[in-house]
């Protein structure tokens, strides 16, 4: 009976430590993607101000970059400060 607990805990720890395998490796690609997204964010943001401060953008360039940063920060989920937009 007590070779028959050692073995179910050694399966329950080798089912744990797989879990926990999963997770880092599902939190390592959630990271990466959201980086990557955060990059891309921080361009469009550069890229608005260079247009501001160039002076480049008209009025309706400008709110179309606005409604562009605005669509992409819902699609992606990613929160931008408001003097941003």
């Amino acid at each position: 009976m007590l070779v028959y607990f050692q073995e179910e805990n050694d399966s329950l720890r080798c089912q744990l430590e797989a879990y926990k395998n999963e997770v880092d490796l599902v939190r390592s690609d959630l990271k990466a993607e959201l980086d990557q997204k955060e990059k891309q964010m921080k361009m469009l943001q550069q890229t608005l101000q260079g247009m501001q401060q160039v002076g480049l953008g008209s009025t309706s360039c400008f709110n179309g970059m606005r409604t562009f940063l605005i669509y992409i920060n819902l699609k992606c989920e990613i929160n931008v400060s408001p003097k941003y937009l």
